[in-house]
């Protein structure tokens, strides 16, 4: 997962599969609409399949977590170059 920081946001682990985001709660859902920045999810090359991002948020003594699932589809020239 690579994330890309916005104002007011630190961001530790991007480009790995664990990132913490810190920030205001104004900040980190800015981030998540796509005002300050963005968040991609980048495949190991040839990977497809399913995958799932949790985001989980804490604000003080409560905490909270919800996830998607993502879907990747094969790239039809990694399908070509696998069979030729």
């Amino acid at each position: 997962l690579n994330v890309t920081a916005g104002t007011g946001l630190s961001v530790s682990g991007s480009g790995t599969g664990t990132v913490t985001i810190t920030g205001t709660r104004d900040a980190i859902t800015q981030l998540f609409l796509g005002a300050n920045g963005t968040v991609t999810f980048v495949p190991t090359a040839f990977f497809s399949g399913n995958g799932r991002v949790t985001v989980s948020a804490t604000e003080g003594t409560t905490s909270d977590s919800a996830f998607t699932f993502l879907k990747v589809q094969p790239v039809l020239s990694q399908i070509l170059s696998t069979v030729i």
